[in-house]
């Protein structure tokens, strides 16, 4: 309608107040009209006639018909008419009108010229109808292909059509998930956007697709780009015809990343289901090892002369304490961390987890640590860092696959020292103290495209070798939410240095250490109630505590555990519970006797709190927590420390 707005203009200056009848019926018919001026060129067209012929309005105004669609013999009928006398004229007959296109259209033309008895000037109307049922198919034919067109282009999915495996047509987002101009990839087959270990499957599907007039099942199809790279798709097959010839519309939905989402969704899956199998088995292991440090103990006393049994049995109790340790690590990994920070001396982080990380780097890497003796506590999770060293000594594990040296160096950094000063405006840090700590290997190094990757999720340095891409994304995201920076310096064939800066806790050079107040003695003669459903680890703890000179009641359950409270609770001067039981839980013992005593002194055993919700519980009483596996020594101290709190 805008068009014919803009041409009206043109009639009320040719044919003044008249024009506005003529362009109402131009508007209301369903004929296809055009007005012509005496001189020959259009002053108006109705949106039904441009659309037939493929023109706009603009492109129409003001010019001869004969240049744009009359035919050689609709000139000279045309002519004919103009040349009559003066007044009302008019011709009727059957012609062709060219398309833009170039295509011909079959009409049915009726030309007629008004005189000045009609108009103030002479003008002629031409008027066309589409003749046959021929000529109507094929402009809805075209109608059709153009809606298609149409749709086609502004689909946010890939649109291809082949025949016979080679295209014929790709749309605009068919090309950019192929990476390349659209018109070099309808010269190629369908067979270079398919992965070959997909080639067979395809071609034996558009095989079948070809004799029929089903869609196919979407499938989801490894796909090449251009450049070679693999990407994962949902291909869409229907069979249609295409100028004339059978061929086979493809509809293509990028899933690459919905695709990585489910790969980390799962992997998620899969490490959870990990950790709770690793809490589940610790728990057992935890017993096991506390009943080979009893069992050791025991029998160092039945044997006191005998040096070398006695050395042995050290070696064995040392080795079990170290499984215990090594069991604290690997729940650690397997479960989720709490983010509250303390004050953290990472040179222990780093010995605490000496035994992993020689597991996991192997005989083939030698590393060290290099920590001043006055270094800063740092405020960190000690867990996040202890994940922060394995996940980076795992990194240059990948970059030494034939062995090499990981050196890992521990410095104070103080922003008031020029040096310090520098390295704290080199990492992006604000003014203050921080604990750097580098970690140098003699790998294979990166170059500058991969250094500028290797902080996002899923980019892997470990390509092939089984790597996630999650390890240097998390130690990122640790460091920076601990207020601190990261910096990376790496070429290839001259290794890589981390350089991680974590805020220091303190003012002082020296770490706060509360100093625990020294036992005298660790025997007694007091009861105790002891709760845990192992026997093997019920019976060692009655031994170690009764060679101690304790008096040691045993329940195997928390409905025995409660009986025994009802019956003798007065008498008892001690509560020793495991956290997790058969029946139910410690907590519940321990509430149960604290709301019927209060005074009476109580202390957990546990291999793990198996939950959030259990360890909220566990602290909420302010009930030491004895970490199984443990030392006789350490047992008998705590219990001997609850009981003169008591007094």
């Amino acid at each position: 309608m805008v068009g014919t707005h803009r041409v009206s203009k043109a009639l009320n200056k040719e044919l003044g107040e008249q024009a506005n009848l003529l362009l109402v019926a131009l508007e209301t018919t369903t004929d296809f009209v055009a007005i012509i001026s005496a001189s020959g060129v259009h002053l108006d067209v109705n949106a039904r006639l441009t659309d037939l012929l493929g023109y706009e309005p603009e492109q129409v105004l003001g010019k001869t018909p004969d240049t744009l669609y009359w035919p050689l013999e609709m000139r000279s009928r045309f002519a004919e008419v103009f040349a009559a006398a003066e007044g009302f004229a008019q011709d009727a007959f059957r012609t062709v009108l060219k398309h833009k296109d170039g295509t011909e259209i079959e009409v049915q033309a009726e030309i007629t010229r008004y005189g000045t008895e009609t108009f103030d000037k002479p003008l002629f109307v031409a008027r066309f109808r589409e003749a046959g049922k021929d000529a109507i198919m094929v402009r809805a034919l075209r109608e059709s292909e153009e809606r298609y067109r149409a749709l086609s282009e502004y689909s946010p999915y890939g649109i291809l059509v082949h025949s016979g495996s080679k295209i014929h047509y790709a749309n605009e987002a068919a090309a950019k998930m192929w990476g390349g101009p659209r018109e070099e990839l309808v010269t190629h087959s369908l067979l270079t956007m398919v992965h070959p270990e997909s080639k067979e499957d395809v071609l034996a599907r558009v095989a079948t697709m070809m004799g029929s007039k089903d869609s196919a099942p979407t499938l989801r199809e490894k796909l090449l780009r251009k450049d070679g790279t693999v990407f994962h798709a949902d291909v869409l097959g229907t069979p249609i015809p295409f100028d004339g010839k059978h061929a086979v519309q493809l509809v293509i939905r990028d899933v690459t990343e919905e695709e990585n989402r489910e790969a980390r969704l799962a992997q998620a899956e899969r490490l959870e289901a990990i950790g709770n199998l690793t809490s589940s088995v610790a728990h057992d292991f935890n017993n096991l090892l506390t009943v080979v440090i009893s069992s050791c103990a025991l029998a160092a006393r039945r044997c006191p002369e005998n040096r070398a049994i006695q050395s042995d049995l050290k070696a064995a109790q040392f080795a079990a304490k170290r499984g215990g340790a090594l069991t604290k690590q690997l729940l650690a990994f397997g479960r989720k961390q709490e983010t509250t920070r303390h004050s953290v001396l990472l040179s222990n982080v780093i010995m605490e987890i000496s035994l992993l990380l020689n597991k996991l780097l192997g005989d083939a890497i030698e590393w060290t640590v290099d920590s001043p003796p006055n270094l800063w506590a740092s405020h960190v999770n000690a867990l996040q860092a202890e994940q922060v060293v394995m996940n980076l000594a795992s990194n240059a594990k990948t970059a030494m696959p034939s062995g090499g040296k990981l050196t890992i160096e521990l410095q104070n950094v103080d922003t008031d020292d020029a040096a310090g000063r520098l390295q704290a405006s080199n990492a992006g840090l604000e003014p203050g103290r921080y604990v750097a700590m580098r970690f140098a290997d003699d790998g294979i190094g990166m170059d500058e495209q991969t250094r500028s990757r290797i902080f996002e999720k899923s980019f892997t340095t470990g390509a092939g070798r089984g790597g996630s891409g999650l390890g240097l994304a998390t130690v990122c995201n640790i460091v920076k939410s601990s207020g601190g920076a990261i910096l990376v310096d790496s070429s290839p064939g001259e290794g890589t240095v981390f350089t991680l800066y974590f805020p220091s806790s303190i003012a002082t050079q020296e770490p706060i250490r509360l100093a625990a107040a020294p036992v005298t003695t660790n025997q007694g003669d007091e009861t105790i109630l002891l709760v845990e459903d192992q026997e093997s680890v019920r019976h060692a703890t009655r031994a170690i505590l009764e060679l101690h000179g304790y008096r040691v009641v045993e329940a195997d359950s928390v409905q025995m555990a409660r009986a025994i409270l009802r019956d003798m609770l007065s008498s008892l001067d001690l509560l020793l519970s495991d956290v997790m039981l058969g029946d139910g839980t410690g907590p519940e013992v321990v509430e149960e006797a604290l709301r019927r005593r209060p005074d009476l002194p109580v202390l957990y055993m546990s291999g793990f709190a198996s939950s959030d919700a259990l360890k909220a519980r566990v602290l909420s009483a302010e009930v030491p927590v004895l970490a199984k596996p443990f030392l006789p020594s350490e047992i008998c101290d705590l219990v001997r420390r609850r009981l003169d709190a008591k007094e």
